[in-house]
């Protein structure tokens, strides 16, 4: 296992070494993505461009990673089912049900991403998915699902254009929802 933990303090080595021998479940997830060691012959460290092919960011890049941002486990696994309930005065919700599937009781931390309509023909580049929210949730063990709601308006899938403004670009918007191990939730 890899653990990062970058700048703890004082207190976080008392509560770093609660998690690494079990006593704790309460992991985070990353916030950076962590690219291969091959990125530095990829791109030039001096060039800042996030959407400069191959890119940088979970947003812009192409290539495989090690580890991508949002990434990070627990002593525990867990599952979702969401649902996107039908708009109403273009306000939606998701609505989770975030399940405990294996190990003890844990923090989980379910993200939801938007990905922009595929074969959009503009101008300028947009992200491959962005995150717009997350909820940290307490998972019991053998319990009931616990309950994720996201509130969202059009503004949440307006993208960046070409002069820097916001943009509700037309087409068919995606949302993911990941917890930060395996395959999206569903």
């Amino acid at each position: 296992a890899i653990v990062e933990s970058w700048q703890p303090g004082t207190a976080g080595m008392s509560a770093l070494a609660s998690l690494l021998l079990g006593r704790e479940n309460r992991w985070g997830r990353l916030a950076v993505t962590m690219y291969r060691s091959t990125f530095v012959e990829e791109q030039a460290l001096i060039q800042y461009s996030q959407t400069k092919p191959p890119g940088r960011t979970y947003k812009y890049y192409t290539l495989p990673v090690i580890f991508p941002f949002g990434a990070g486990m627990g002593y525990h696994m867990a599952g979702a089912t969401c649902k996107l309930v039908p708009p109403h005065h273009q306000t939606y919700q998701v609505q989770c049900k975030v399940t405990h599937l294996s190990g003890p009781t844990g923090d989980e931390v379910v993200q939801l991403y938007h990905v922009p309509p595929s074969g959009l023909i503009v101008d300028h580049p947009l992200p491959i998915k962005r995150l717009i929210g997350f909820e940290r949730i307490r998972l019991p063990a053998e319990s009931m699902p616990v309950s994720v709601n996201f509130n969202l308006t059009t503004e949440d899938f307006r993208l960046t254009d070409k002069a820097g403004g916001q943009s509700l670009y037309p087409g068919n918007h995606t949302l993911s929802i990941w917890l930060g191990h395996g395959a999206p939730a569903n």
